[in-house]
């Protein structure tokens, strides 16, 4: 599941492993109101899968040296995403303090 990219040799693809990155969660002792309405939850989840996304993307640029990796998605129910780096740079990730977890992904047949 490495997807192809324009420019990468393939010495350097294969060095490339896709990786779940799982992000800390803050939680704030403030009260949550439910929306009841399936419009405003729509929006809400399109705000929040926004600032999840950005929030990533963040991240990364902070840690990692640009178009040295390439971020495949934000996963919301985790506040985590999925990108394809290196070993060292899945380390460097996971020494952040606003990272959890580094996983491996796990390759389906």
């Amino acid at each position: 599941m490495l997807g192809n990219r324009r420019g990468r040799s393939e010495g350097k693809r294969s060095r490339l492993m896709r990786w779940k990155i799982r992000e800390l969660s803050f939680t704030s002792s403030s009260r949550v109101s439910i929306p009841t309405t399936s419009a405003c939850v729509r929006i809400g989840m399109e705000a929040l899968d926004a600032y999840l996304c950005k929030k990533h993307d963040r991240l990364l640029a902070k840690l990692l040296q640009p178009n040295s990796y390439e971020k495949k998605s934000s996963l919301a129910i985790v506040d985590g995403f999925s990108v394809e780096i290196s070993k060292e740079q899945a380390a460097i990730l996971g020494s952040a303090k606003e990272v959890r977890v580094v996983e491996k992904n796990q390759e389906l047949a």
